[in-house]
């Protein structure tokens, strides 16, 4: 930093001369000199900067971002991270990012969650402390020549994200089967996943023990993360594929004696609850009620966050349901309690939608996808499996354009032209008054009033 040395120089905000006799600082960062009146300093804080030290550095606005948390510039020398999001530099401090956390960031690609927007992102850093990498993360050097400019990121890569971290998607692809058996049918499902290659894959009536292995059943070049809940050989049992990319971790503390199997997934921020659930048909009525306790210990663990979305996809073996009415199949009345009345209960009180409409064995609807965000729900159909059930396919989307705000348009009252509204006004009431008022109804009238007043308005009072 130094002090005004006399002219030659122009400001780096106003682009005017820098006078001998100006107040004025020089940047670290780009060299400019900048008046103290462009730079918002004021005589006290000029002074301060007169006493400070010549190895003292100060930036200009145009080589400092306000942080996003903090509101303080961020300089060349500090370090940070840019969100891809809302575009806000964030101090490491600010983010509460440890100095090794930060080496971690910049040496690979992978995904932080900023705090002021509450979205994940694979960004840019801004800091002196990279170390040295082949990596298309780089710290900025002062030396350089070029501080104030930021490094960018090329070939974001999606591999496995760190635990904690959130997963960036635009649609996730998944798949639910009644599989009726999986040691026979193995080889049909591996190329089904081969294939449609989905990125969740629920499985009921796996029909399984312990003595089968997971790379038995689902080779490890597909890339899944494998979930189970086996019953015997001989039936039952549910099973969750989940591509490793997403990093799904088991959901443990929802166990409670159904047959379903949890896990869940962070993708752009928001948490995802998945369920491979199976309901027997011999099951008791009241067995539908775990699925609710289960909810509420998700929804539960959240209260203080942002709530997630939960997605149940299974067999549920509630024949008498017509999903397109909500009605009994048979005597279109309201479906009884043995007919699946405490799952529709459960269904409306989470304020979810269960997305099956189509018959999935035979005449009836026994698979379902069960979530509290249907909207984001695309492509639900069905396909021919191995087993005696039809396959659901579907796609959730996970990232939304963001929304526009409108531009306020402000009526500047106090600058109107009060005396051009109130000739204007004589001259409409003499027209009214004269032009047969008694001859048009109510509502003609009124319309012919309502229009002058909203054109005087609008050519006499200014908006902002």
């Amino acid at each position: 930093m130094e002090l005004n040395p006399g002219p030659g120089f122009y400001c780096g905000m106003c682009a005017k001369l820098v006078k001998k006799n100006d107040n004025a600082v020089q940047c670290d960062g780009c060299d400019h000199w900048v008046h103290i009146r462009c730079a918002d300093i004021d005589r006290e804080g000029y002074k301060l900067l007169q006493l400070s030290k010549p190895e003292d550095k100060w930036y200009c606005s145009k080589c400092s971002s306000p942080c996003g948390i903090c509101l303080k510039g961020v300089r060349g020398d500090d370090p940070a991270i840019e969100c891809d999001s809302c575009k806000k530099w964030i101090h490491n401090r600010c983010s509460l990012v440890d100095d090794s956390h930060y080496d971690h960031i910049q040496a690979t690609n992978c995904i932080w969650m900023c705090p002021n927007c509450d979205n994940g992102n694979l960004s840019n850093t801004w800091g002196l402390t990279a170390p040295q990498t082949e990596n298309s993360f780089h710290a900025l050097n002062p030396d350089s020549g070029n501080a104030h400019s930021i490094p960018s990121i090329d070939g974001k890569s999606l591999a496995r994200r760190p635990s904690g971290k959130t997963a960036l998607r635009k649609e996730v692809s998944i798949v639910s089967i009644n599989i009726n058996g999986l040691r026979g049918k193995k080889l049909d499902l591996q190329t089904i996943l081969s294939e449609s290659n989905p990125d969740v894959v629920a499985l009921q009536e796996t029909k399984i023990d312990s003595t089968v292995t997971n790379t038995e059943l689902i080779p490890p070049c597909l890339e899944y993360e494998i979930f189970r809940n086996d019953r015997t050989l001989r039936g039952g049992g549910t099973m969750l594929l989940i591509k490793n990319h997403l990093s799904p971790t088991q959901v443990n503390f929802v166990a409670d004696g159904s047959e379903s199997i949890w896990a869940k997934v962070s993708i752009n921020g928001t948490w995802h609850y998945i369920a491979s659930w199976y309901r027997d048909p011999d099951a008791h009525v009241e067995h539908i009620s775990l699925l609710r306790d289960q909810l509420s210990k998700i929804m539960t663990s959240h209260r203080n966050s942002k709530l997630p979305c939960f997605h149940v996809l299974g067999d549920f073996n509630f024949s008498q349901i017509d999903w397109a009415h909500r009605l009994d199949k048979d005597s279109g009345n309201s479906v009884s309690n043995h007919s699946g009345k405490l799952l529709l209960d459960i269904i409306n009180d989470f304020a979810a939608d269960q997305l099956v409409k189509s018959p999935t064995r035979g005449n009836y609807t026994l698979d379902l996808v069960i979530t509290n965000t249907p909207s984001q729900y695309t492509d639900v159909s069905t396909m021919d499996s191995p087993s005696d059930h039809a396959a659901i396919v579907c796609k959730l989307k996970c990232l939304f354009p963001n929304l526009k705000q409108p531009r306020r348009r402000i009526t500047q009252y106090s600058k109107g032209d009060y005396a051009t509204m109130r000739r204007d006004t004589r001259g409409f009431c003499i027209k009214y008054f004269n032009g047969g008022q008694d001859m048009r109804t109510v509502e003609e009238n009124w319309q012919l009033i309502k229009s002058f007043l909203e054109k005087t308005v609008k050519a006499n009072i200014p908006l902002k």
